[in-house]
């Protein structure tokens, strides 16, 4: 059943710990001093290199790609340095925004604090396949195979590693294999589709 909720789009009550992101949701800033309050809600996508944050009272504001890269992720990564959830979800956010380069000491961090070591795993592999270093990426993901056993989502980005290598035929093995271990996995799933 879970396989066609996902296929036609209904959510699952729970992700079942594997580290699929959902939606970016929009980041809390301080009290903004000189800035007028905005009323209406304010659409991201109409305002080019900006993005939508709420302050501390709820109300919406853009600020540049830049502006939020320079001034609020840094305070962010340091202030939840040791906070495996939140970490993530900041990872996640500047990840999607593009700021890769921005987090990889705290991806690395996640790696290493995360009490869901197969999200932290996934996190520091896929930076790490992003970077270029893709033996790193790919003996991080094998240790945590080794140590916690086969797991379809590590395994995925297993797979994503020799596609990067342009691999093709053990991308497809191990693809497959990590459909095997959890056909219930979108990212897996799809890419497979598309194959």
């Amino acid at each position: 059943m879970s396989f066609f909720q996902n296929l036609f789009g209904k959510r699952k009550s729970e992700p079942r710990g594997q580290p699929v992101i959902r939606t970016h949701k929009p980041a809390v800033l301080p009290p903004a001093k000189g800035q007028p309050a905005q009323s209406a809600p304010i659409d991201p996508t109409s305002a080019k290199n900006m993005i939508q944050v709420f302050d501390a009272y709820g109300r919406e504001m853009l600020i540049t790609k830049e502006a939020w890269r320079k001034d609020v992720l840094p305070g962010s990564i340091k202030s939840n340095w040791n906070n495996p959830d939140q970490l993530y979800g900041i990872i996640f956010g500047a990840l999607n925004d593009g700021f890769r380069s921005d987090v990889i000491a705290a991806s690395e961090q996640l790696y290493k604090i995360d009490p869901q070591p197969e999200r932290g795993t996934c996190v520091w592999g896929i930076v790490l396949k992003e970077e270029g270093r893709l033996d790193e990426a790919e003996k991080v993901l094998r240790n945590f195979i080794a140590k916690h056993g086969e797991n379809g989502s590590v395994l995925t980005n297993l797979a994503k590693v020799y596609s990067k290598r342009n691999d093709e035929k053990t991308t497809e093995e191990i693809l497959w294999h990590a459909l095997e271990v959890d056909p219930n996995q979108d990212n897996g799933l799809g890419w497979y589709w598309i194959i």
